[in-house]
């Protein structure tokens, strides 16, 4: 945690233009992210170092002005009062000319695209992604990009996306973090690993998952359902993006 936060820190500074970096260096060691003494300096260069790659991706981005951009949006929803719902959003890190930004120190998880993948279908629906501005996603490790869609495909997206937002709040879905998105990317084996967990903590041992998925018999990930919902939620998204 203490290392990502030093990332996010020097993310920070890289986008904002700050030449100040003994300063960062002692914010961050005064805020005890840093270790004592000369070990904090060693921490920092290395961080540094970890850094230079994402860096070099988000150059082009740090000389256009960031800006705001509000979303309001009447979609036809079944099952919503008056079969409609009213979706409401202010979306920042919109830099004009160039699109929407999502970075992160950290390394890919299928979180930071579905949530970028979200805020791009809003734009979209809207009208306020031009052509020519792209969403893009900037991990430590890895980078995607998704193009403008008709406003009449991100509409209809959205509205997938609510209907099964509303039923989950009336019953558990089978969709997991880690295993849906592997499962569409990288196929059942992959799916499977996710779920059981090799050096981190798999789907399958999350105790509010064990809790939602209780009494649940046999595997979650091959119930035909999961299949379906994760096909809906990652599958769109994965045929959406391209490459940087």
């Amino acid at each position: 945690l203490q290392s990502w936060k030093v990332g996010q820190a020097l993310v920070a500074h890289w986008m904002q233009g700050d030449d100040t970096v003994p300063l960062l260096q002692q914010r961050l060691a005064a805020e005890g992210l840093l270790p004592h003494g000369s070990q904090a300096t060693l921490a920092f260069m290395q961080a540094q170092d970890r850094m230079q790659d994402l860096w070099t991706r988000l150059d082009a981005w740090r000389t256009v002005p960031e800006q705001r951009r509000q979303v309001a949006l009447s979609l036809p929803v079944p099952g919503a009062p008056q079969d409609a719902l009213q979706l409401l959003a202010v979306i920042p890190h919109c830099h004009p000319g160039v699109g929407l930004l999502h970075c992160t120190s950290a390394k890919f998880k299928s979180k930071y695209a579905l949530r970028l993948w979200l805020e791009h279908l809003a734009l979209c629906a809207s009208e306020q992604l031009p052509p020519g501005e792209h969403s893009v996603l900037h991990c430590a490790d890895d980078s995607l990009s998704l193009a403008p869609l008709p406003v009449t495909e991100a509409r209809q997206l959205l509205v997938d996306y609510l209907v099964l937002y509303l039923e989950g709040l009336c019953r558990p879905l089978p969709l997991f973090p880690t295993a849906s998105h592997a499962l569409c990317s990288k196929g059942q084996t992959q799916a499977r690993k996710a779920w059981e967990g090799e050096l981190f903590r798999g789907d399958g041992v999350d105790p509010y998952l064990q809790l939602a998925l209780r009494g649940c018999e046999g595997e979650p990930i091959e119930l035909p359902e999961h299949q379906l919902l994760a096909q809906k939620v990652y599958g769109r998204l994965l045929a959406a993006q391209g490459a940087t």
